[in-house]
């Protein structure tokens, strides 16, 4: 019969998990660079761990072969802060506080194989969720009367709340530098007696995204665009 020698081995246990999500449609990201740095009242560092993508945003992330936990289990409490960088956002950070105890270290025996023991940590996986907002993007374009690009209308007043209104040059074309970060805004558009208003979905994927507004004198009926 085969014997090991006395050893204790460490299992690939998840310690933190979690998702990378898109705030604006809740879309899963992947592709990025994450990192979780841990604090408590007497050190700090970096976990050595490696993520592992799943499908959806999803993520696990294990101690990096041959690495060890840090000592934590004796700190009352534990900041871990999970820092993610993926193209096309800006970088984000969620933070978590939680006792030192979940940091625990124990051996358990496996039964089968005397002298061979498992060394794992007592607490749950540490649980991240992470939405990533998009960097926000330009709306540039025009206003002219009854979707007719020869009647363009000069000095219109462009609003998209919050942001402060712009007024369109001599031709009707207009540049608002920030959108607001939402899937859909509302753009309302005035002459100085007519205004209308239009639902402009956002292409997150374009720094400038342009548009073409239409506003309908009071005169005639009313265009919704």
């Amino acid at each position: 019969m085969t014997r090991f020698p006395d050893a204790v081995i460490g299992i690939r246990q998840a310690v933190a998990s979690g998702r990378v999500s898109d705030a604006i449609s809740d879309e899963g990201v992947g592709g990025y660079a994450a990192s979780v740095h841990y604090r408590t009242d007497r050190a700090e560092g970096t976990l050595p761990l490696v993520f592992s993508s799943l499908s959806n945003g999803w993520f696990a992330a294990h101690l990096a072969s041959g690495s060890l936990t840090p000592e934590l289990s004796g700190a009352g409490q534990v900041e871990f802060t999970l820092t993610v960088a993926a193209p096309g956002y800006p970088p984000a950070e969620e933070i978590l506080r939680v006792p030192g105890s979940r940091f625990t270290i124990e051996d358990v025996d496996i039964e089968q194989v005397p002298g061979l023991g498992i060394r794992r940590l007592v607490g749950p996986a540490l649980e991240f969720r992470v939405q990533l907002q998009p960097a926000a993007v330009a709306l540039r374009g025009s206003v002219i009367y009854e979707h007719d690009p020869e009647r363009p209308v000069p000095g219109a007043r462009v609003t998209v709340a919050p942001a402060a209104p712009v007024i369109a040059d001599a031709h009707g074309r207009f540049t608002i530098p920030a959108l607001p970060l939402l899937g859909l805004v509302e753009v309302q558009v005035e002459d100085g007696t007519d205004s209308q208003t239009h639902h402009l979905p956002v292409d997150y994927g374009q720094p400038v995204n342009v548009a073409t507004l239409s506003l309908t004198p009071s005169n005639v009926e009313n265009d919704h665009g």
